[in-house]
């Protein structure tokens, strides 16, 4: 998979900014979307080019004809550009292929939980939950959903694994005694 601290090289910089996308941008916003596109979809990259997914990304991005290239694989075909667009889109009913938007969900990683396999267990419960529901913001909710039970999570696992006392071990503890 991956990794979010992943860099496009030079040359790929600079075919895309070719194909009219300016170079920081390429460099910024595009990069992070390409790897959020790529963990959700859980694509893996057996020769290890992501440059090259990168450049496709792009072109299909950018509505840029497609450069026939002999080694492309299989999930390279299939990529398809991400736009949080359609999946916002106009309707505000939750369905159960809801997805957060690119940016709020590298938001979410950022900030409030890092744990992807957690999100993604979350991001079931959440589609559930709300189901056939109304809502002007899912972005929000959806972090709120993560927010709340990643605190809840995380405070039950320091709990468990601290050693307390009970209530009454607590208050008939006599060992200051010792030795007296």
């Amino acid at each position: 998979m991956i990794s979010y601290n992943w860099q496009p090289a030079a040359r790929t910089v600079s075919a895309i900014s070719a194909l009219g996308m300016q170079e920081y941008t390429v460099k910024t916003d595009f990069r992070r979307e390409f790897i959020l596109y790529c963990q959700q979809q859980e694509l893996r990259n057996q020769s290890g080019d992501w440059d090259q997914l990168f450049l496709n990304y792009a072109q299909q991005r950018l509505q840029a004809p497609q450069a026939t290239t002999a080694a492309a694989t299989r999930s390279e075909a299939a990529i398809k550009p991400f736009s949080p667009d359609e999946v916002i889109g106009s309707s505000n009913i939750m369905s159960d292929d809801w997805q957060p938007s690119a940016n709020m969900l590298e938001y979410i990683i950022a900030m409030v939980c890092p744990n992807l396999d957690y999100i993604n267990a979350q991001l079931i419960s959440f589609t559930s939950h709300y189901h056939g529901k109304s809502h002007p913001n899912w972005d929000q909710q959806f972090k709120k959903w993560i927010n709340q039970g990643w605190n809840v999570y995380q405070n039950k696992n320091s709990f468990k694994e601290s050693k307390n006392k009970d209530f009454v071990e607590q208050h008939t503890d006599t060992s200051w005694s010792d030795g007296l």
